[in-house]
């Protein structure tokens, strides 16, 4: 009997190993790919010259394409998530408390100030924006930057006590404090008011990275504020309601492919809502810019109350700002070019803005170094 026992558990290994060749050959199983915010290895071509780089190559394929790969994935982040409270990814993402969940590696290193800029690189920083600034003054142009914030920032709360928050400055507070004197007035910092609207709404999306259009309307506020010290005639005359939606997706929803996961959401209605969008002027996005339709949106508000033209270079955090800023002005021009916050030269000798608001997340903020 024993032996019986043996052989059938030897069978029933055997079995389990061939399982997924005997599925790649006749393919009686299929299932569907989840998103994981990645590409993924999809073939492997062998060039004899260079075959250095051909065992790598094979095992990604493998890791991307065995049978069964999907339900595993799943069933390995399931009891990591519920069984354990532990990400299944922890290289990608932090799981927080009350279901709030973090970016890793470079997020939680601003965070915990461990990415602050030296002296070197508030200098180079100090030098472009002055630069600029000069650039600015020539061309008759008011011009401010707004710096997002991180989720970490405004719902420290919600972080493991495992990963402390720096003590000190943070990298926005750096340069605010460097630009004070020969830039004042110029950055925008919503991070304070978002602190405190955090503890009556949620101002950023629990699984992913970025702030809601809640936020986006704070950060709009702040904006108005600012922008009205220089241009009185600009004034939010619209009011907003909000619509309950229930969300499923964002980067850490991709991550952890739960796909039972969902968040309350709010979705603008923008009252007696004036502007449009309208034709694009079809200027040229950076080469291999992967969100090519985001590049260039253009609105047009004849009933904004001034004459005043805009140029927001921004990033997708400057998405659940556009409804509310396209309101503002009588044209407002969004370019999106990729992360690298340009002076842009040729759009502005294009367009010929009045005004020229930058978004920028704060940790990328280093793209200007570059």
């Amino acid at each position: 009997m024993t032996n019986i026992i043996k052989y059938q558990l030897i069978v029933l290994f055997v079995g389990v190993l061939l399982l997924p060749f005997l599925n790649d050959g006749i393919g009686f199983a299929k299932f569907d790919r989840r998103k994981e915010n990645r590409s993924f290895k999809d073939s492997v071509v062998i060039d004899a010259a260079d075959l250095d780089n051909l065992p790598g190559d094979v095992e990604e394929y493998i890791n991307d394409n065995f049978s069964f790969r999907e339900p595993l994935i799943k069933s390995f982040s399931r009891i990591k998530y519920y069984g354990f409270g532990v990400s299944p990814k922890p290289e990608h993402t932090i799981i927080g408390k009350d279901g709030w969940l973090f970016m890793e590696k470079f997020e939680i290193d601003c965070y915990r100030g461990r990415e602050d800029f030296d002296k070197e690189e508030l200098n180079t920083l100090t030098k472009i924006w002055n630069e600029r600034h000069n650039y600015f003054v020539q061309h008759n142009l008011k011009t401010y930057w707004l710096i997002a914030p991180i989720k970490h920032s405004v719902y420290s709360d919600k972080i493991p006590f495992k990963f402390q928050k720096s003590r000190g400055i943070s990298r926005v507070d750096q340069l605010k404090k460097k630009f004070g004197k020969s830039l004042p007035g110029f950055i925008i910092d919503p991070a304070p008011e978002l602190i405190k609207a955090s503890t009556r709404d949620k101002v950023f999306y629990k699984m992913d990275n970025h702030w809601n259009y809640k936020a986006g309307l704070v950060a709009t506020k702040l904006l108005i504020d600012r922008l009205s010290k220089d241009f009185p005639q600009v004034n939010m005359k619209f009011k907003v309601e909000w619509k309950d939606t229930t969300l499923q997706k964002g980067i850490h929803y991709d991550v952890l492919g739960l796909e039972e996961l969902s968040e309350e959401d709010f979705s603008p209605i923008i009252q007696n809502k004036k502007s449009r969008e309208v034709k694009k002027f079809g200027l040229q996005s950076p080469e291999g810019f992967a969100y090519e339709w985001e590049y260039e949106r253009y609105f047009k508000n004849p009933d904004a109350g001034n004459n005043l033209k805009v140029l927001v270079i921004r990033d997708s955090f400057g998405e659940q700002m556009i409804p509310f800023v396209s309101e503002l002005f009588s044209e407002t021009l969004f370019i999106f070019d990729d992360w690298k916050y340009g002076l842009n030269e040729e759009i502005i000798e294009f367009y010929k803005p009045d005004i020229v608001v930058y978004i920028t997340l704060e940790t990328l903020m280093n793209n200007l170094l570059q």
